[in-house]
């Protein structure tokens, strides 16, 4: 075996055995994995009668903390919320066992309605009665000037003794029960919601935490500061939606600001603490409600889940019942798919603070797939934006950004993010925005969306309004910019009079990412991270070629794939890009050329391109995007240069597709061209066939000319797209990836 094939065999071995976390992404099947291993845990915690073990010991009767029904109940909330389908078989028998079991504890009853609320929403409300009723008891029965203890009935109020202790870790599971009630359509009297707000303002420490006994003057505990700030978002999302409407607020109210400010600074030396599970249940809690990505400069997500996939025991779980159903209302909870983010910048970036969230709590309602939101900041690096194809920025004065600013926001968008701009009030922000395209894209124009344009019929049909502007590079949306004021609608939360204002975001997102199935699981992202562990043994060129057309629709393709080949195989890609006609001055043996339109070459071109070809180089053209009219083109010249009918169809077991330990079995295609295509999984790649030797220095046809009309560039860029036509993202760069191993002379480092 040569010695060249047998390193990269040795390489890719050390590949395939590397670590969960790598390079400083995300592993999202780890995270599959634990969440698939929790739930069988759970499930082997089932009893025959359907239920799980209760917890606390009724034989005391001093021991009020005796709870039948609450951790068969977290068990099953958990359950469900990582999609277990209510109807099936186990869930079935667990929802008959938690339905025949009366409760009258707190922590039972607000786990039993989060429970009843999620199984309603795929069985036609079907415990309604149950989520009724335990709501009613939480609302009408336990609550004491706000705030709960252990008992829900009003016999029962305060501990044995006669004391009258009210416990916040009890009053953030009663307004946990009322809220999911509220969300599953029970009506809850706005009395109620200002008077839970009032304990937990009431309650906040000096140090802008909360205790356990809502001691004002006490020191907080990191789990129940979470819980006081999760209570908190909850209230105001209640209270406070006709708030911040007219562009003079914009902060959160400040007890909750005190609280975050707490959580920034204490975050990360709070969860290497005591009741971690529980904790980290409140910190995801707190996390999806004020949307914020960092808790200081640690990203929340990513640290809670290392530290639970670390902790996972060998059964799945993390220990009790309750715990391992935390965790993993943790892991699963948080996974949802962000729809977009918000960006925080200098000025007036947060008028409607609670726009967003109701945002994604209509549109997760209403198409029945779990979303998230967050914040990201200016701060940040742009590999950790891509939570999210699409980023918001509202505002109703001056947005002012500087040059490096400007800069980052330019790459998120070459690296396949799109910008999202709303005006808020009028303001003098639309005028603004309009001049920060022009310095971010100088060679696109701002164009406003005729009324037939996809964005008014990907989802919904819209009448044309709210009025969008566009910015394209032919293939996708680079930037989107309304000045009708959205964010107002979402923030008031009146679903039902300005229904269009919700509906046009789901249109929006259609028309940018395709299918709400293909968002990303959070902190999963196309654009990859450079390892930062290693270097690179191999080296291999590749020559981009520029010619008098739309040859650069996307810049950052084959920076992708560079760092994709670094990660993975060890090789190092050298990009050069050069005028088609000094392809010879390059010293790659292979040479891309992509475009949209119509395909004209010169004939000093095309010249200079045969007899490179003919020279024993590789010419790889695809249609950007899948243009049809580039393809036609781009065939036509590939005929009358090389001769007609010399152009064929690579079958499977072409030796490009049968490369030792890289072999193509089946490509994926993206949507639009899956409804072409139908089926098919095969590459459609054509080629012009040379007579050429391989590293065993064995004679076969060398393909000289590889041709695709289905897109491969757009793939290489990694983002998700319901328009283009070609190659999904981890098909085009197997393919390319091929291209360049069988005929890029790949050459060890220096």
């Amino acid at each position: 075996m040569p010695k060249r094939r047998a390193m990269m065999l040795l390489l890719m071995g050390i590949a395939s055995a590397g670590p969960a976390w790598a390079g400083g992404d995300f592993y999202d099947p780890a995270i599959e994995r634990a969440i698939e291993r929790a739930k069988a845990f759970l499930w082997s915690k089932q009893q025959p009668d359907g239920g799980w073990e209760a917890y606390g010991d009724p034989e005391d009767e001093e021991a009020y903390n005796y709870h039948l029904t609450g951790p068969g109940a977290l068990a099953i909330y958990a359950l469900l919320a990582c999609d277990v389908d209510p109807q099936e078989p186990r869930m079935q028998r667990a929802l008959a066992w938690l339905a025949k079991h009366k409760a009258e504890r707190t922590y039972s009853l607000g786990a039993r309605c989060c429970a009843w609320q999620l199984a309603n929403r795929k069985t036609d409300n079907r415990y309604m009665k149950q989520l009724q009723r335990d709501s009613l008891l939480l609302m009408r029965g336990g609550l004491r000037d706000g705030g709960y203890n252990y008992f829900a009935l009003r016999d029962h109020v305060g501990n044995p003794g006669g004391t009258k202790r009210i416990d916040n870790s009890c009053s953030q599971f009663g307004l946990l029960g009322v809220w999911a009630a509220a969300m599953g359509d029970v009506r809850v009297p706005k009395p109620y919601w200002k008077k839970v707000m009032q304990h937990w303002l009431t309650g906040q420490t000096f140090d802008g935490g909360w205790d356990y006994e809502n001691k004002s003057n006490g020191q907080c505990t990191p789990t129940m500061t979470v819980s006081g700030i999760a209570s908190l978002f909850v209230c105001v999302d209640n209270l406070m939606t006709d708030k911040y409407v007219d562009c003079r607020g914009g902060e959160m109210i400040r007890p909750l600001a005190h609280a975050l400010e707490w959580l920034d600074k204490n975050f990360e030396e709070s969860v290497g603490g005591g009741q971690q599970y529980y904790l980290l249940y409140g910190v995801e809690r707190v996390g999806l409600a004020c949307g914020y990505k960092y808790f200081g400069e640690a990203d929340w997500y990513r640290i809670g889940t290392q530290k639970l996939l670390g902790a996972q025991k060998s059964n799945g779980g993390w220990g009790t019942v309750w715990d391992s159903a935390f965790a993993l209302l943790f892991l699963a909870r948080g996974r949802h798919p962000v729809l977009m983010n918000k960006l925080e910048y200098p000025g007036a970036w947060n008028n409607r603070p609670r726009a967003l969230a109701s945002l994604t709590r209509w549109i997760s309602r209403n198409l029945e797939q779990e979303v998230n939101w967050q914040i990201i900041n200016l701060e940040s690096p742009v590999s950790e934006w891509h939570d999210a194809s699409i980023l918001l920025i509202t505002g109703h004065s001056k947005i002012d950004l500087d040059d490096e600013q400007i800069k980052k926001l330019r790459t998120y968008v070459l690296q396949g993010g799109t910008i999202f701009s709303v005006r808020e009030c009028g303001g003098s922000f639309g005028g603004d925005i309009r001049r920060l395209y022009k310095k971010l894209f100088p060679e696109y124009e701002l164009t406003l969306a005729p009324p037939d344009h996809p964005i008014y019929r990907s989802h919904y049909k819209l009448p044309g309004r709210p009025k969008f502007y566009v910015i394209s590079n032919g293939i996708r949306p680079l930037a989107i910019h309304t000045d009708d004021d959205l964010a107002v609608s979402w923030q008031r939360q009146v679903w039902g009079t300005k229904r269009g204002e919700y509906e046009a975001v789901v249109n929006l997102v259609r028309h940018v990412v395709g299918d709400f199935e293909d968002l990303r699981p959070r902190g999963v992202t196309h654009w990859p991270v450079k390892d930062e562990y290693g270097g690179t043994s191999w080296v291999v060129r590749l020559t981009r070629l520029r010619y008098a057309g739309r040859w650069n629709p996307e810049p950052l393709a084959y920076k992708r794939l560079g760092v994709l080949l670094a990660n993975q195989l060890w090789t190092r890609l050298v990009v050069k890009t050069l005028d088609a006609k000094d392809v010879a001055k390059g010293k790659a043996r292979v040479a891309a050329l992509t475009g949209l339109g119509e395909l004209k070459l010169t004939p000093e071109e095309t010249a200079a391109l045969k007899a490179w070809v003919e020279g024993g180089g590789t010419l790889v053209i695809d249609a950007a995007a899948g243009d049809r009219q580039f393809a036609r083109s781009a065939q036509k010249w590939i005929e009358e240069t090389f001769g007609a009918y010399q152009l064929k169809l690579l079958p499977p077991r072409a030796p490009l597709f049968r490369q030792e330990d890289k072999e193509i079995r089946q490509v994926l295609y993206r949507r639009a061209t899956q409804k072409r295509l139908g089926n098919r999984k095969t590459p459609q790649l054509y080629a012009v066939t040379k007579k050429g030797k391989n590293e065993y220095d064995e004679e076969y046809d060398r393909p000289a000319v590889i041709f695709s009309a289905e897109d491969i560039t757009c793939g290489l860029v990694g983002y998700p797209s319901g328009y283009v036509d070609g190659y999904r993202p981890q098909s085009a760069y197997e393919i390319m990836r091929n291209i360049l191993f069988l005929a890029g002379d790949v050459q060890p480092e220096d």
